[in-house]
């Protein structure tokens, strides 16, 4: 297969997944959003357990990929913890169907989740942690576990992303009154969590 041939097919699986959860989700479906015939899929990526698994992989790969450009840029790390996390706003505002598939995938207790696709996602934990641990070492930041703190930072922008059209919808009805709306847009966002995120993580 093609490698624009299988982004179309992982970027149709990917809404498919996002809309339907892993259970929910059919490879008719897929095929008919791809514009593909079933076999096709089956005979170039598999069925749907091997298709879940590369938008995963893909997807984890890209993230991981787009954290060390971004945090390639700076010494300090604040300033790369500020890249990591504007990188994660900027990546699921512009693929809205990242969110929806982790959010079923944890809804699941992560049943889904291979030791393959742990490979992908260990090299974004990696990057995270190198990243603390040197502000560690700089006395920059408190004695932290990574993972939790990786966690916090991961969760917050998954709940942003998704809440925004009921955020949305409520203020329209007036029933949040007291309150403004706020600017969902990532650069916005990214920096009011990491400057949140930095208060608690500094010495």
């Amino acid at each position: 297969m093609e490698d624009n041939t299988k982004e179309k097919v992982l970027k149709a699986a990917a809404k498919i997944f996002g809309q339907k959860g892993y259970s929910g989700a059919r490879v008719d479906a897929i095929a008919k959003e791809s514009g593909f015939n079933k076999a096709v899929l089956y005979y170039h990526i598999g069925g749907k357990d091997k298709i879940y698994v590369e938008v995963l992989k893909n997807t984890f790969q890209l993230v991981a990929s787009l954290i060390k450009e971004e945090t390639s840029k700076f010494d300090d790390p604040r300033d790369k913890l500020r890249g990591v996390v504007r990188t994660l706003h900027r990546f699921k505002q512009e693929n809205p169907d990242f969110p929806s598939i982790m959010l079923h995938e944890v809804a699941s207790g992560g049943e889904n989740i291979t030791p393959e696709v742990m490979v992908e996602v260990l090299h974004i934990l990696n990057e995270f942690k190198n990243i603390i641990d040197q502000g560690k070492e700089a006395g920059i930041f408190r004695n932290v576990n990574p993972l939790m703190a990786y966690f916090m930072v991961l969760g917050h922008s998954l709940i942003l992303h998704k809440s925004r059209p009921a955020f949305e919808k409520a203020f329209k009805e007036g029933l949040l009154k007291g309150f403004d709306l706020p600017v969902f847009e990532f650069e916005e966002t990214s920096k009011i969590a990491s400057d949140m995120f930095l208060k608690g993580l500094e010495v």
